[in-house]
């Protein structure tokens, strides 16, 4: 049990740092508009951004086999030191070019995931700037909520999903060619970026007038052909429809769907806290609407998170590849989640507020929990756990 809680504290100790990193940074940005009577901003870089950037930034370097894919990061990191060859050869040009460029120059490979870490946390709190009430809640959100075992697994998509957030009022405005630039920089990081090109084509900018049963009936409807997606059997065995959009050799990956052969994920805390949080932000969206009116990115953002969560709950009992797009969305969750804290703290709703902040930020525990006492794994080997990296 020592071993489990030493192994989580780093989770607290950061998510708990960047709270108050965050909470300071909001508190001086309020005290200079009463003072100055103008909705000035404190700049994007003040030293607290600067702090919760660096802090994210040691803690993606310190961690060592955190995530499923850690250790094909690690060894194709060293073998590159080695011998100068990549032991998986289809990554993707630019990510691998980053690499390449870290790896020969001699730096630890703690060099290499800490410079990961901080280029998703410029992203994140540079697309932020201007909502800086959100900082505080950012952190504990993504550090203990659903979010951060994919963010340390899923090192490349997460990265791109989270280079998306700056990129959001652009794709709001249907701005073409920094939309278009945008994701073909991002193809050389992941191949699947491309999915974001077709975001442009969605209305991002949401009808004032729809209400909260409007949103929780799609919700439902999403969540109840999820539940037993026979539906999909018919569109997975079309091989035309492959043929159409390039996908024949991935056809192989849906034949558990055409053999109706599906996921059926059970009920646990883990998947309630999901549908709990999916429930929590659509159901004070109208509300919160009209607090954050001036707010000219909300709209956008939850959109963003709502189609995320509708697409999550439509296809969590298929297979992998279809779930693997809803990644891309998920940092919207984050922001969601921080404006429903934030909206709390707002009217003084603390009891709700201190209900929502332990479900949401128990996932992580939760989900250590789980693997090491249920799992039957030595916490050593788990790989859900934060461990320190072995040698500096």
């Amino acid at each position: 049990m020592m071993e489990f809680l030493i192994d989580f504290c780093p989770y607290v100790i950061a998510a708990l740092v960047l709270f108050v990193l965050g909470f300071n940074l909001s508190r001086r940005e309020n005290r200079l508009r009463e003072s100055t009577h103008e909705a000035v901003s404190l700049p994007w870089y003040s030293w607290e951004a600067i702090a919760s950037i660096l802090l994210i930034a040691l803690f993606s370097a310190l961690r060592y086999y955190t995530g499923n894919d850690y250790r094909m990061y690690l060894t194709n990191f060293q073998q590159l030191q080695a011998d100068g060859s990549l032991l998986r050869g289809n990554l993707e040009i630019g990510f691998v070019l980053v690499t390449k460029l870290i790896a020969l120059t001699g730096c630890h490979f703690s060099f290499y995931f800490g410079f990961w870490g901080a280029l998703q946390a410029f992203c994140l709190y540079y697309g932020l700037r201007h909502h800086k009430q959100l900082y505080c809640w950012i952190g504990l959100v993504l550090l203990l909520g659903p979010f951060c075992i994919n963010w340390l697994t899923y090192l490349r998509q997460w990265t791109i999903a989270i280079a998306f957030v700056p990129m959001v009022p652009y794709f709001a405005r249907r701005k073409f060619w920094p939309c278009l630039l945008f994701t073909l920089v991002a193809v050389t990081i992941h191949y699947s970026a491309w999915i974001l090109m077709l975001l442009y084509f969605v209305p991002l900018v949401l009808k004032a007038d729809r209400s909260r049963n409007f949103y929780l009936a799609i919700f439902a409807v999403c969540y109840l052909l999820g539940t037993y997606p026979v539906w999909l059997s018919p569109i997975a065995s079309s091989r035309w429809l492959f043929s159409l959009v390039g996908y024949d050799k991935y056809q192989c990956l849906f034949q558990p769907l055409i053999e109706e052969h599906f996921v059926f994920k059970g009920y646990g805390p883990l998947r309630l806290i999901y549908l709990f949080q999916s429930l929590l932000f659509i159901w004070y969206y109208p509300a919160m609407r009209e607090y954050y009116s001036r707010d000219k990115l909300f709209n956008a953002f939850f959109t963003l998170a709502f189609v995320g969560v509708c697409y999550q709950h439509l296809f969590i009992n298929t297979v992998y590849a279809l779930i693997r797009p809803a990644d891309y969305l998920f940092i919207f969750v984050v922001i969601m989640m921080a404006y429903v804290f934030d909206y709390f703290m707002a009217i003084k709703k603390k009891f709700m507020l201190c209900v929502s902040c332990f479900v949401i930020c128990s996932f992580t525990f939760i989900s250590c929990y789980k693997e090491v006492y249920f799992l039957c794994k030595p916490a050593a080997e788990c790989n859900l756990l934060y461990h320190f990296i072995p040698q500096l």
